[in-house]
Parts: structure tokens; sequence; C-alpha cells
């Protein structure tokens, strides 16, 4: 992250986004790893996901798509008990639906389109039609997408230092 934020200062914004997925996903075993342990599981299954780019960037969008749910929730229950004398107390989950459909989306766009892997790769690689054309050059990520990546990475690694923080007393968080 330290190096994807210099790469970013130097404007230099596709390798700054790719540098910040990279690290997304690196977060990303390491919140799986974190719930493994606590649920004391290690499988074939586990370990192929730890293996799998999509399958990485999935946890960390779906998280990061709850965290946003999570935070509009908690900041509507707080609004609400303002003016309420038996305050409410905000649900940590979304309805079943809600959260099905984070993690269905989750699965379509990152393991099986691979959106967010394929940014990475447009990011770092020239790519070229079948008329040996080149009709992607990592040049053309404007500098708010490469800040959006890793505002994405920097939000998910705090819920992952949240998680090692619970697991792990006396988890110090990682500075960037």
């Amino acid at each position: 992250m330290s190096d994807a934020r210099l790469l970013l200062e130097a404007k230099r914004h596709c390798r700054a986004g790719a540098l910040a997925i990279l690290a997304e996903e690196e977060y990303s075993k390491a919140f799986v790893l974190c719930i493994c342990a606590d649920m004391r599981r290690w499988d074939s299954v586990i370990y192929r996901s730890l293996t799998d780019h999509g399958s990485k960037q999935a946890v960390s969008q779906m998280m990061l798509r709850y965290w946003v749910w999570l935070q509009k929730n908690l900041k509507a229950v707080s609004e609400m008990n303002r003016s309420s004398f038996i305050p409410a107390q905000p649900s940590v989950l979304p309805p079943q639906s809600e959260f099905d459909a984070m993690v269905e989306d989750g699965k379509k766009d990152h393991i099986k389109r691979r959106q967010r892997d394929k940014l990475k790769q447009r990011m770092l690689y020239v790519h070229i039609d079948q008329n040996a054309n080149a009709i992607h050059k990592p040049d053309n990520l404007p500098e708010g997408g490469a800040r959006q990546c890793f505002d994405d990475t920097h939000s998910f690694k705090i819920i992952t230092e949240y998680a090692l923080t619970k697991l792990l007393p006396g988890f110090a968080v990682i500075a960037i």
C-alpha cells in the first residue's frame, strides 16, 4: 500500500491502481485465514480460494459492500435514536435477501466475470486485438480510477485489521 501511495503521488496511476489491487488480494488472504483460524478450518477449498485472484477479490469486494451497508445502517439507527426514549439496537446483519444478493453479485462479478482481475490486468498490460492493434495501454487509466482502487484497498485493510485484532490480542495495525 505504501508503494501504491508513492506511485499515485507520482502520477503513475495504472501501476498505483494495480499495486493497490494486489495489496487488496493479500489483505483478502489474511482476512480469510483469520476466519479459518477462528473456525479451525483448513481444507482444499480454502487453499484453492487463496490461490485464485477472483475468489480473493470477491471476498474483499463483498466485505466492502457489507461495510457500506453497515455504516448506513448504524447511521440511520443513530439518527432514529436521537429522538427516541428507548434506543433501538442496530442490526449488524442485512436482511437475508440483501446478504444473499451481496454474495451472488460478488460471485458473478469477481469469480465468474473476473471484473476486478481484468481491471488489474488492464492497468499492467498492453492488450492486443486479433489484428495486432494495441487496444489498450496501461497509461489510459485516469487518476480517479487509481484512487478508487487505493481507497477500496485501504477500507478493506481496516476491515482485515479489525478481524485480526479480534482474533489476535495485541495485534498492531500496519502503517501505510
